[in-house]
């Protein structure tokens, strides 16, 4: 009887949540949202914004995209 009333008062654990993950832009080994660097190669994960428009660019970027404009 003591054994019935001790179960009915356990709830199941539940799991802990995943801390959510992106890919590094250069490695593209998953690391945590919101890193500023890669803790696997390093590299930086701030996006590269063109010198001209202010829109973002690809890594390595030499021109943008949208006005042209060398970087």
């Amino acid at each position: 009887m003591m054994q019935g009333a001790f179960q009915a008062n356990q709830q199941p654990q539940a799991a802990a949540p995943q801390a959510a993950t992106v890919p590094c832009v250069s490695c593209k080994q998953q690391i945590p949202q919101g890193s500023k660097f890669c803790p696997e190669c390093g590299a930086s994960q701030s996006a590269a914004s063109c010198v001209d428009c202010g829109k973002p660019l690809a890594a390595g970027a030499r021109f943008c995209p949208e006005c042209g404009a060398k970087q």
